[in-house]
């Protein structure tokens, strides 16, 4: 596993014996982003609630991961990657390899952002409109 930091820092960890030496993942990736998460929502669920399991927990996850953007399919698998990352001692390269299998999410922008966006366009519409519109009342008079 290889985790790159930056433009020229690489850290290389090798935590497993299926992983491939290829595998290269972006710290700001969605994938490795999400299932860092996921792994510690599960690591303090089981340190407040040690006699409980996490299977109250299972479909939250998935929620979480369908709003960053994975599709519901996606989430799923994102969410038992990293249940079977857990149960081996935390994020290895077994776990990297099957993320990086996987697409990353497509990103969307919120509704909010769209209705800001199309707000300004709008706006220069109008201020363009106005431009062209005195501009042929000049044109018009000279």
């Amino acid at each position: 596993m290889r985790l790159v930091h930056g433009d020229d820092a690489v850290l290389t960890q090798n935590n497993s014996a299926s992983f491939s030496d290829s595998a290269v993942i972006e710290r700001d990736d969605p994938r490795w982003i999400m299932a860092a998460r996921l792994q510690l929502r599960i690591e303090n669920h089981l340190r407040f609630h040690p006699l409980r399991g996490i299977e109250g927990e299972h479909s939250e996850m998935i929620e979480q991961c369908v709003a960053g953007g994975f599709s519901p399919m996606h989430a799923r698998v994102i969410v038992q990657i990293v249940e079977r990352a857990c149960a081996r001692g935390g994020l290895d390269g077994q776990a990297m390899d099957e993320l990086l299998r996987l697409p990353a999410p497509v990103r969307q922008l919120k509704t909010n952002h769209r209705a800001i966006v199309f707000g300004l366009l709008g706006v220069w519409a109008i201020v363009i409109a106005g431009f062209v519109v005195t501009a042929s009342k000049v044109m018009a008079m000279g």
